[in-house]
């Protein structure tokens, strides 16, 4: 699976981002924890953060590492759509948390270029934004900017440029990507002042240079359940609200590598002229409560975890994948397994809904962070084309 956009690059190569389905981890750098912790202590919350992490360790992994491979593995395995949460450390560097600290931000972007370097036909997609329990160090003036920087950093020569204020708005197909070998896109969910009254603008760490989209183009729906049941219904019920006002096209009725046998489906009413194309994705993963936490380690200590939970909910998988997922662009689960992500790529097999173009696209720019910014049903829209670095009305 580490090459599965090139094996199917004649199939898809005109497909834009919003016409794939890729899949993808949630929280996707917790796949191990840092010791000691490199987190500031600030707070009382910030307290009882480490003093669970030094005396219960395997409690916090248990309920923390959402991933059991490295970066390197994950996309090794198929996975093309990374879900990273960012804080900062007392010593000013960044790093990967869940809650607690799993890894150096410059280490996964690093893993993330190598894969590039090595799969010249492969694209990933990253979506970056702040820790919830840490994300008050974002409010300091200039901390977006150096993390931005940092990525930009890492990542110059294989990050694709967002559209600049001259262009018009669009997603790039799969072909234009690899063919300018410009293969990875990253959504940045960081506190931006600055850009607060136009989300669309191109985040620039220097004048002419924009490579980070804003959140604005990418939208998430978080179910916020306990529950794997819970989560899948969720995810339904908020993915057919978004069809029915018109942000995602109809379902397809498809099963996994089949589309609808309707050779002309109907066409959905036209959005408002201000919205703009978006990648979307889907967190797929069970949010534990205290409660439920506490309830699974008492009655069944062997299997309480986010694993023994990812494969419950995994099992559940068919359901959302039936659903056709037309205009939703990643599946982000917990500790995938090989099977789950074959499921997800057999979706590009067959014909898929296109998604809207820049005079009708499908996304707006209010809503929530998805389940970064702890909110059910978060939405970050946006679009983005073929751009250029160092074009001059974009400093």
């Amino acid at each position: 699976m580490d090459t599965w956009m090139g094996d199917r690059l004649k199939a898809l190569r005109d497909r834009r981002l919003c016409d794939l389905v890729l899949p993808g981890t949630h929280d996707s750098a917790a796949f191990q924890l840092m010791s000691p912790s490199p987190l500031p202590v600030k707070h009382v919350k910030d307290r009882v953060i480490a003093f669970v992490a030094r005396w219960f360790p395997k409690l916090v992994a248990g309920f923390t590492l959402a991933q059991h491979l490295t970066i390197a593995e994950q996309l090794s395995a198929g996975v093309r759509f990374l879900d990273l949460r960012v804080s900062l450390a007392a010593n000013g560097d960044f790093v990967l948390t869940h809650t607690f600290a799993c890894v150096p931000l410059s280490e996964v972007l690093q893993q993330t270029v190598a894969f590039l370097a090595e799969k010249c036909s492969e694209v990933v997609l990253v979506s970056l934004s702040a820790d919830w329990e840490h994300r008050e160090a974002f409010a300091e003036q200039g901390v977006t900017s150096r993390a931005l920087e940092l990525v930009s950093g890492v990542c110059f020569d294989h990050l694709f440029p967002p559209p600049c204020a001259c262009e018009s708005p669009d997603l790039p197909t799969l072909g234009a990507m690899v063919d300018r070998g410009r293969r990875l896109m990253v959504f940045s969910h960081l506190p931006q002042p600055e850009s607060k009254s136009n989300p669309h603008k191109p985040l620039t760490t220097q004048p002419g240079k924009a490579l980070v989209w804003p959140g604005a183009y990418n939208w998430s729906l978080w179910a916020n359940s306990d529950t794997p049941v819970g989560t899948v219904e969720g995810l339904l019920r908020m993915v057919a609200e978004q069809r029915s006002s018109g942000l995602l096209p109809p379902a397809t009725d498809a099963t996994p590598g089949h589309a609808k046998e309707d050779p002309a489906p109907p066409t959905p009413p036209p959005p408002p002229p201000s919205q703009q194309p978006a990648v979307w994705h889907l967190s797929v993963a069970v949010t534990p409560s205290v409660a439920s936490i506490t309830r699974s380690i008492l009655l069944d200590p062997r299997h309480a975890g986010l694993r023994s939970l990812a494969a419950r909910l995994e099992a559940l998988l068919p359901r959302l994948l039936g659903e056709g997922l037309a205009g939703v662009t990643g599946l982000c689960l917990d500790h995938p397994s090989p099977e789950a992500v074959a499921a997800v790529v057999g979706l590009n097999d067959g014909p898929r809904w296109a998604c809207a173009g820049p005079e009708g696209a499908r996304a707006g720019s209010e809503g929530a962070h998805g389940d970064g910014g702890r909110a059910g049903g978060g939405r970050e829209a946006g679009g983005g084309g073929e751009g250029r670095v160092g074009c001059g009305c974009c400093g």
